[in-house]
């Protein structure tokens, strides 16, 4: 169905001495359905006089291919001729959207520019003054192009130089923490030994004399030991000590120290575009502000290597692996040790009163305990641990394994 459209252009010109009234004129839209007619140039008056002005050329079509609009009239002292094309554009524009026979856009100029001229459509209408071409494009002072991310890799990305507990809009997506500069510490295994446990055995004697000082000895016995026993004769007492240590049950001890990094970053992904940039594979994105490094980032798993775009390379980690193992039993050997047969000789007879402390080493070493035959006492002996000795390891023991990085991930940076 075919569309008519009647523009009606009066122009009512005012002359210093003359009234000038303008001409009405019709004008019906052909039955194409795409592409509109252009408009044909309105009639111009110069001041005092009027007269018809060149044809301007077919009108734009619109988007749609409606029909055009004539140029209106103008006058020298009322409208110029940019308004007068301004309002053939704005009204052939309206008509529609894309056809397949229009024109492009038109140019714009202050004083309106002329209309297109294609027989089957033409240019769009031209912009009047003040007019505007279209377009977004990058927002220099916010925005900035950027190669887009090659195929298998993550990004565009924005860095931080420590982790962040958010990231800005623009790249709304947090990556976990990633790691670089991987401190182990220095690992060691060790085994306790402890301390030894000694047993003083062997044979421990007295020596019953009737002389004094120990002399004479004519029978001997073993004693009886932490009890109270009397005497009146002079006593000496040897110790044949057999003294054996054990260690106690050795304990492997392990010195690993937590593993730390020397930096930790987020990414931050998800980059929403901000405009269009004007070479292909490239994207209009924000620009980095703080605590964001000044630079743009993409990121694989693995060791890789940079594209060109991307030159700047590090390679970052997940976290770590802790294989680090000591042995899981070790041993230990005592020496040193020894022990004594120590009599306390008192002057009552139930072990009461002062006392003198004798001993006799495990040597078997005769000692006087009681010099006197013809005085009442008594005495009380035990065997004592006169050196506990101590335990040493057996062997050295070693440390097994490492701690390592683990889950590489190689950023590349532009400069």
């Amino acid at each position: 169905m075919l569309e008519v459209r009647t523009l009606v252009i009066a122009g009512i010109l005012s002359c210093s001495a003359i009234m000038c009234s303008g001409k009405e004129r019709t004008f019906q839209g052909r039955g194409i359905p795409e592409a509109g007619q252009g408009g044909e140039a309105g009639e111009i008056h110069s001041a005092g006089a009027s007269g018809e002005g060149d044809q301007a050329g077919e009108g734009g079509v619109g988007n749609l291919g409606g029909v055009g609009a004539e140029a209106g009239e103008s006058s020298a002292g009322e409208s110029s001729a940019g308004e007068a094309g301004a309002q053939g554009g704005e009204i052939a524009g309206a008509a529609g959207m894309s056809s397949s026979s229009g024109g492009s856009a038109g140019t714009s100029s202050s004083s309106g520019g002329s209309a297109g001229n294609a027989s089957s459509g033409g240019s769009a209408g031209v912009n009047g003054a003040g007019g505007s071409a279209g377009g977004s494009g990058c927002p220099s002072a916010t925005s900035r192009c950027v190669q887009a991310a090659p195929s298998g890799w993550q990004g565009p990305l924005l860095v931080t130089a420590n982790p962040v507990n958010s990231c800005p809009s623009e790249f709304p997506t947090k990556s976990p923490v990633l790691y670089s500069g991987l401190v182990s510490g220095s690992a060691s295994c060790a085994c306790n030994c402890g301390a030894p446990k000694v047993s003083c055995g062997g044979n421990a004697s007295l020596g019953f004399n009737h002389e004094s000082g120990c002399s004479m000895e004519y029978y001997g016995q073993g004693i009886t030991e932490d009890s109270c026993q009397s005497a009146s004769e002079s006593i000496s007492m040897t110790y044949a000590g057999q003294v054996t240590a054990t260690c106690n049950a050795a304990v492997v001890e392990k010195n690993f120290p937590v593993p730390t990094w020397t930096q930790a970053m987020n990414a931050c992904s998800g980059a929403q575009e901000q405009g269009t940039c004007s070479a292909n594979g490239e994207l209009c994105l924000a620009k980095p502000s703080a605590p964001f490094a000044a630079k743009y980032c993409i990121a694989r798993d693995g060791d890789q290597a940079c594209p060109a775009a991307y030159s700047v390379r590090s390679v970052l980690f997940a976290g770590y692996q802790d294989t680090r193992a000591c042995p899981s039993s070790c041993s230990c050997t005592a020496s040193g040790q020894d022990c004594a047969l120590q009599v306390d000789v008192h002057s009552q007879a139930d072990c009461s009163g002062s006392y003198t402390r004798k001993s006799a080493p495990s040597s078997g070493s005769k000692i006087c305990a009681i010099s006197s035959p013809t005085s009442q006492h008594a005495y009380y002996a035990t065997r004592v641990v006169t050196k506990p000795g101590t335990c040493s390891v057996d062997s050295t023991l070693s440390l097994t394994g490492a701690v390592r990085e683990s889950g590489p991930m190689t950023l590349c940076c532009t400069e």
